[in-house]
């Protein structure tokens, strides 16, 4: 059973899925505005990457209001010499195989942000997907 505070009052709700508000509930375009009131949500510290739309959007909430910082999507380093340039919604990959390889492909993960989670079929199989300051490394054990 779940709860939500309502103009000072607690109701009984029922969540998709049975879950609480996190950071999926408010992504882009919903995403929130600097001052927006979260009464009741919890604290909350959420990024997305909203490069067609706002940018990257940093926004926390401390139980009653929306703190909400923008910036402009910038391009990323890729590579061991950080000689490839991905773009606003893409993200770099490292394959480590016999030749390691880096290259810069669409972000999987959308707006929200890049994790195993959203970003392991980029690896396809038998690949590990680990994360690295913040590019996808697919690992291969058995190649």
């Amino acid at each position: 059973m779940k709860f939500e505070c309502s103009q000072h009052l607690w109701r009984k709700v029922q969540f998709a899925g049975g879950g609480g508000y996190d950071c999926n509930f408010f992504a882009p375009p919903n995403t929130p505005k600097d001052g927006d009131a979260c009464n009741c949500f919890g604290k909350l510290d959420c990024t997305y990457d909203d490069c067609g739309g706002r940018g990257q959007i940093h926004a926390w909430c401390d139980n009653t209001t929306w703190h909400v910082k923008e910036t402009a999507c910038a391009r990323q380093t890729c590579g061991a010499d950080g000689s490839i340039s991905c773009g606003p919604g893409d993200v770099c990959v490292f394959h480590d195989n016999f030749m390691p390889t880096y290259s810069c492909v669409p972000n999987p993960c959308g707006t929200m942000t890049t994790s195993c989670d959203c970003a392991a079929s980029i690896c396809g199989s038998p690949g590990l997907c680990s994360m690295i300051d913040g590019s996808v490394a697919c690992i291969c054990p058995a190649c």
